[in-house]
């Protein structure tokens, strides 16, 4: 297993990542830079953005699918259908029933908002490792000609216990290692 620094982090790159990602400049930095206009790479190809629809229409497709994870949990063929839908067609679902503690999420959200919050520096400590999706930035950037999403992002992951790799967590943040603690199965 090769150790290597990028960011002021040490990634392990034992093959067995999510995936590779090209790094990018975070969305934070290029507008810190002063650009006048969004780069080229952020603009979608007019036959990739969305097309005109009614107003009927529309109302029906803003309605973000929801996700029923106690019916899931219980094999509900149609709570299944529903999230492969979700999936399918919008790449995102809201989940209800899930369990987790209103305490805990309110917590997690705080703590995200603090590290999102932090100067850009600091967030670059917890970048994502080339062979891997997990940590700040950019996720499944796999050319340079690629169009990117007008976002950075946090991936964690939580569960199973022994695959946090607390590398990525902030803990010196007030909330992470509380939630981290909470989550614990």
């Amino acid at each position: 297993m090769d150790l290597k620094v990028e960011n002021g982090c040490i990634k392990e790159d034992n093959g067995l990542g999510w995936g590779k990602s090209l790094p990018v400049q975070s969305v934070q930095e290029i507008v810190t830079n002063g650009y006048q206009s969004v780069p080229e790479r952020y603009i979608q190809e007019i036959k990739d953005r969305p097309s005109s629809i009614s107003s009927e229409s529309l109302q029906a497709s803003l309605q973000i699918p929801i996700i029923d994870f106690s019916l899931l949990a219980k094999g509900d063929e149609h709570e299944t259908r529903k999230l492969d839908l979700a999936c399918k067609e919008w790449g995102f679902f809201q989940i209800r029933n899930h369990g987790v503690q209103v305490k805990i999420l309110q917590t997690m959200k705080a703590a995200m908002a603090a590290f999102f919050e932090l100067p850009l520096m600091e967030k670059k400590k917890y970048a994502m490792g080339a062979n891997d999706l997990e940590g700040y930035g950019q996720a499944y950037v796999v050319s340079k000609e690629q169009k990117l999403d007008w976002c950075d992002l946090v991936a964690l992951k939580t569960l199973p216990l022994e695959q946090r790799n607390l590398n990525f967590w902030p803990l010196n943040l007030p909330g992470f290692k509380y939630v981290i603690l909470l989550a614990k199965p």
